[in-house]
This record gives C-alpha cells, sequence and structure tokens, in this order.
C-alpha cells in the first residue's frame, strides 16, 4: 500500500507507481523495503520511515537504480514518476549504463488554461466597417491627394462657406493574403509546419543518408559493447573434472572407511592442485590418521604376540607370566574379548594353585587357631573345646574411578601384585569423527589373602598430573573391598575411600 492510501488519501496512476518501485526494490535486494512485526508497524515505516539504501544491502547494485527506486518509493505522490513511460525510460537509462534525467514537474510541461502565458493566436487587422453613405458611392481615388482642397479653393469662398465639407474618411489599407496571416505570427515564428513546402532532392537524401549512417553507428556500437563470447579452454576443463572425480572417489573411500586408497587418490589431487588451501589441510588430516592407523596396526601385532605368549604360559601351566603377557596384550589392545577371557581364566587359576599351595603347605596356612573353653563340673573335670573356624579362600577388591578425564590411566597394586590397570578414556567415532571420551573404570580382581600396603597411581599426561597415593589394608580370606578415586578438574583434587 502506498502512504497516500494509508492516510485514506485519493490514489490515482502514481499509486501503482510506488508499488511498482516496491517490486523493482524486491528484485535488486531479495527483501521487503518495509519490515515489521505486524501490519501497524509496517504501516507506520511506509508512512514515515525512508527504505533502508539499496548499497548498504548489496553494494554491487548499479548506481542509477538508487535514483530510481527513490523516486518510485518517494512519500509525496507529487515527486514521483507521473507515468509509467517515464519509469521505463529511467530504467532503460540505467541498464545502458547512463544517468538516469531528473524529473521535472509533469502539470507544467503541458500547455494548459493555467500553464500558458501566451496563446498562439493567428494575427488580425483592425478594419473598419464602412459608412453606408460611403457605400453606395466611393469616390475615385486620385494621384494627387491635395487636388481636391485646390479645386474646392478655386470655386470660390462663398460656395465652399455654403457647402458642407464631409467628414474625411480613412482609406482602407489592402488587406494581407489569408495563407501570409495563417504562416505568420505576431512574434514572427511560425506557426504551421512547412509541411507541404517541396524539399530538393539533394536536401533530402542528404538528411536519409546522415539517418542511416547514425544507424550503423548505434549498431556498431551496441555490438561493440556486447561481450565477447569466451573460448572453451578444454584442458583446464579436462583437469577440473578429473579433479572433481578424484575429490568424489576419495570422500567415498573415506565414509566407506579405508583411509589407505583415500590417501592416494587425494595425494593425486594435491599434484594437481598444489597450492589448494583444502587439499592441503586434508592432507595433513589424512597423514595424521594414516600414521594413527599404522601405530594401531603395530600396538594390534604387538598385542597379538603378547597373547600368543600368554596362550603358550597358560598351556604350560605358567599362570604367573601367562598373566603378565595377557595383561600387556590387554593394554596394547584393550578391545580384544579373547584377552580379556583367557586374562580372567589365568588369574583365577593362578589363584587356585596358590590356594592348593597354601593347604599342602601348613606354614602358609592362613586359618586360626580356636580358641578352647573348659568347664568343670562337681562329679569331676570335663574339658569341651570348642575351635571356632574361620573362612578361607581369596580376598576381594574392587576398584573405581570417578572423573571426567579424555586420557591418563589408573593403576592399582596390592603388595606388588597388580590389581588394576585401567585406562580413563575410550574411543568413539571412525575416522575423521574420531575422537576420545571419559570411561567408566569399574574393576574386581580376585587376590592372595595378605596384610599389605595398597599403591594408587594415577596419571593425567594433558594436566600434567602424576598422582601417587599408599594405603594400607588387611586382605582377609574370603573378604571384599572397595576403593574408589574420584577426581575433581576444576580443582585438580583426589579423594580416596577404602572399606
Amino acid at each position: 500500500m502506498a502512504p497516500e492510501q494509508i492516510r485514506g488519501a485519493p490514489v490515482d496512476g502514481r499509486t501503482d507507481i510506488f508499488s511498482l518501485g516496491i517490486c523493482l526494490y524486491e528484485c535488486l535486494t531479495r527483501r521487503k523495503p518495509f519490515g515489521g512485526d505486524s501490519l501497524t508497524a509496517i504501516s507506520y515505516k511506509i508512512v514515515h520511515e525512508p527504505f533502508p539504501p539499496l548499497h548498504e544491502i548489496n553494494p554491487q547494485i548499479p548506481d542509477g537504480y538508487e535514483d530510481v527506486v527513490s523516486l518510485c518509493l518517494a512519500k509525496d505522490p507529487t515527486k514521483r514518476y507521473q507515468r509509467g513511460r517515464d519509469l521505463a525510460i529511467a530504467v532503460r537509462q540505467v541498464i545502458r549504463g547512463e544517468r538516469p534525467l531528473k524529473q521535472h514537474e509533469p502539470m507544467l510541461e503541458e500547455a494548459t488554461v493555467v500553464t500558458r502565458d501566451t496563446h498562439d493566436r493567428l494575427p488580425t487587422i483592425e478594419i473598419p466597417f464602412p459608412e453606408a453613405s460611403g457605400a453606395m458611392e466611393r469616390p475615385a481615388l486620385h494621384s494627387n491627394p491635395h487636388s481636391t482642397v485646390s479645386a474646392a479653393a478655386a470655386g470660390g469662398g462663398a460656395a465652399a462657406m455654403a457647402m458642407p465639407q464631409p467628414a474625411a474618411r480613412s482609406i482602407p489599407l489592402p488587406r494581407p493574403r489569408p495563407a501570409e496571416m495563417v504562416r505568420r505570427t505576431l512574434d514572427g515564428v511560425r506557426a504551421l509546419p512547412l509541411w507541404r513546402s517541396i524539399i530538393p532532392p539533394a536536401i533530402f537524401f542528404s538528411i536519409v543518408g546522415i539517418a542511416v549512417l547514425a544507424l550503423v553507428i548505434a549498431v556498431a556500437g551496441i555490438r561493440s559493447k556486447k561481450p565477447a563470447i569466451p573460448i572453451i579452454d578444454t584442458v583446464a576443463e579436462t583437469k577440473v573434472a578429473k579433479e572433481r572425480a578424484l575429490r568424489t572417489q576419495g570422500n567415498e573411500l573415506l565414509r566407506d572407511g579405508n583411509v589407505k586408497d583415500a590417501f592416494a587418490k587425494f595425494e593425486q589431487l594435491a599434484k594437481l592442485a598444489p597450492k589448494s588451501p583444502y587439499i592441503l589441510g586434508l592432507m595433513t588430516k589424512l597423514a595424521e590418521l594414516r600414521r594413527m592407523d599404522e601405530t594401531k596396526q603395530q600396538q594390534i601385532q604387538m598385542a597379538k604376540q603378547f597373547f600368543d605368549q600368554g596362550m603358550a604360559f597358560f598351556a604350560s601351566k605358567q599362570y604367573a607370566e601367562a598373566i603378565k603377557a595377557f595383561d600387556e596384550s590387554f593394554h596394547l589392545n584393550p578391545n580384544s574379548d579373547d584377552t580379556v577371557n583367557y586374562l580372567k581364566l589365568a588369574q583365577q587359576e593362578q589363584a587356585r594353585v596358590e590356594q592348593e599351595q597354601a593347604h599342602a603347605n601348613p606354614a602358609l596356612r592362613t586359618t586360626t587357631q580356636g580358641r578352647t573353653a573348659a568347664q568343670t563340673t562337681t562329679r569331676g573335670t570335663q574339658t569341651r573345646a570348642a575351635v571356632t573356624q574361620q573362612t578361607t579362600g581369596p580376598a576381594q577388591m574392587t576398584t573405581t574411578f570417578n572423573g571426567q578425564v579424555n586420557d591418563g590411566y589408573i593403576m592399582v597394586k596390592v603388595a606388588g601384585e597388580v590389581v588394576a590397570h585401567e585406562n580413563l578414556w575410550q574411543e568413539t567415532g571412525r575416522f575423521l569423527t574420531r575422537r576420545r571420551v571419559p570411561r567408566t573404570v569399574n574393576v574386581t580382581k580376585d587376590i592372595t589373602p595378605k596384610n599389605a600396603d595398597v599403591d594408587i597411581w594415577v596419571i593425567i599426561p594433558s594436566m600434567n598430573i602424576q598422582e601417587h597415593r599408599m594405603m594400607h589394608a588387611n586382605f582377609t580370606p574370603g573378604s571384599g573391598h572397595h576403593l574408589t578415586v574420584s577426581f575433581d578438574p576444576q580443582s585438580k583434587t583426589f579423594n580416596y575411600q577404602m572399606n
């Protein structure tokens, strides 16, 4: 809606010019000149506020469009384009790269009753109307105007006095020709074009030649401004197509998890575009991924070697050596289920062997002697021994770590025996999305009953933390102990609880 529509004023064709200005603004900027949350806010902006300049939205818009849109969206209808033809002429001038002409007062351009100062009038000559007597008799014209006076004087003075002299009449001038009256105006300017005049052939053909020459010059100028059709460089197009194909193949290989082949594809792409920052950054990431993958493969190979050694020790019933080998294999490859299962089996078999040795050797027995209680009666002395037996079997220890860290590990030893050696993190995702996340540690292990010190190590390289704590505990047969280690990343403090 135009401002005059909102105010309730009369509308005319200039209201449509305002609407065309809004359409032209949206075509140039892809947004509305007057926006708001409600119809009231939009109406207020249309009536009182100016529209955002085109160059603030898009500096690449040609300068001429700013003037055209400003005239179209003027608040006062008299300041806009008065006709659609004026708007079309201005837009064509901007398209040709010209500056649009400024708008004049359209109501004063045509001659009206109010604005016309001088009227084109036909020339007129005042001709006196002839008297009645003079119409009947017309005196003869003499060559000498004074002859009549002389004849009257010669006739005598009496006769002259007796006869009344007629009034002097003006002699009418010859009337101009009608063609001359039509051709000339009062100010000497021709009122009607002499289109009936015959133009000499030389002048006619000169005008036609000048018009043809101007047309040829205009066509040549238009063709010179038309951009030339670019020549297609087949070599460059082939290179771009090959780069696109290599990039597509490399991305597909990455999605499939084939880092090695993807690296080869992007390496070929880097040879075609060696200065591309995107390709250089991607090659750096792929090189790091490939290095990590190679390191992981090496760790898996080493873990397999330790696992094979542990299996050999386990088969030969050397459970202590098997536990060490399986433990090394587990730390190199924590995702191996076989390693975890055989590590538990080896620990159970070692605990069983130690129990058998403890039962076989009395010196290693941890049972205590019962206490004997004696009872005496009046008839005699009778002794009854009550022996209290203590529960036998291995002790258990559970280790729990609470803390949000993305690297490091925790190790717990009881008198040199490794109870827990766990990473505080785990990997999620694959390849480019691979990352480390905190891991909850909760591990339980059977240990030989003993009264010993518990050594706790917490290593977090990213925070430069190397924590060591020693606690004393008595691990009786069949007992269960729980060690809880809590870590606060903000204050970098540890809390230990043993029960």
